[in-house]
């Protein structure tokens, strides 16, 4: 009788062990999906900070670009490049008529490249930007 009891305890602790190896399982697996979000969602939120900083540099650029033709540039192909605290830029600048330029701007940011294309047109006040796009990096000729 005491054998049968043994054993009975034995099978019920088998159950446990199971269950527990179970459980432990799917936590574990829980466990590693939520680490797994949390690093892609930090991840896509810095390339999202990098390419918000990329197109500012761009912008940066075409600020530089459309001070320098304001102030009277003439030349017909204008290359320039700067830097800032977040990134880098290079902008060119064409002379398409008496009163337009056409104008493409690179930003760079923390591995993050975006481009802007402009026109500046001339207005009784002076250059306005008449056009803005943004622009895939690759879509652009510098």
């Amino acid at each position: 009788m005491l054998a049968k009891r043994v054993g009975r305890l034995r099978g019920g602790e088998r159950g446990s062990v199971a269950l527990v190896v179970i459980v432990a399982t799917v936590l574990a697996a829980v466990v590693a999906t939520l680490v797994s979000q949390t690093i892609s969602d930090g991840r896509s939120a810095r390339f999202q900070q990098n390419r918000e900083a990329a197109i500012a540099q761009a912008e940066q650029g075409l600020a530089n670009a459309h001070a320098a033709i304001s102030q009277g540039e003439e030349a017909a192909d204008i290359t320039l490049r700067g830097s800032g605290a977040d990134g880098s830029w290079t902008v060119r600048s064409r002379k398409v008529g008496a009163d337009r330029w056409e104008l493409s701007a690179l930003g760079r940011s923390g591995g993050a490249a975006r481009g802007v294309t402009a026109a500046l047109t001339r207005r009784s006040a002076g250059f306005a930007i008449t056009e803005w796009t943004e622009r895939p990096a690759s879509q652009l000729r510098l």
